[in-house]
């Protein structure tokens, strides 16, 4: 098990840092915090993307949005009907793209 500088225990799964930190005394409360190692760099690069006003026009549909892992699953867990069955799916993922929610993750200016 990978340690930090504390000694405490660093789980990585994938770019998630996951640090486990026990504030109990030992009564079995443990605070889990995670972190995405590369999600600055990435929302910068979205801001890149949309300050330059090329569009993301591909053969299958526009690339719109780049959103990190981390964020991804907390807007999932706000918005549950954007992991839902279709149709519903669709629709859910076109207001949340509309949304001023989105911006950080927009990699254009307009969708």
């Amino acid at each position: 098990m990978l340690l930090d500088k504390d000694g405490k225990p660093i789980l990585w799964d994938g770019p998630i840092k996951t640090k486990l930190h026990d504030h109990s005394g030992g009564h079995g409360v443990i605070q889990v915090e995670r972190t995405q190692v590369n999600r600055d760099a990435i929302l910068a690069q979205n801001l890149q993307a949309r300050n330059n006003s090329s569009t993301r026009k591909l053969d299958w549909g526009l690339f719109a949005l780049q959103i990190p892992e981390l964020d991804l699953m907390v807007i999932k867990k706000k918005y549950p009907e954007l992991d839902g069955p279709e149709p519903g799916r669709t629709k859910a993922w076109k207001k949340f793209m509309t949304s001023s929610e989105s911006i950080p993750y927009r990699v254009v200016n307009k969708i």
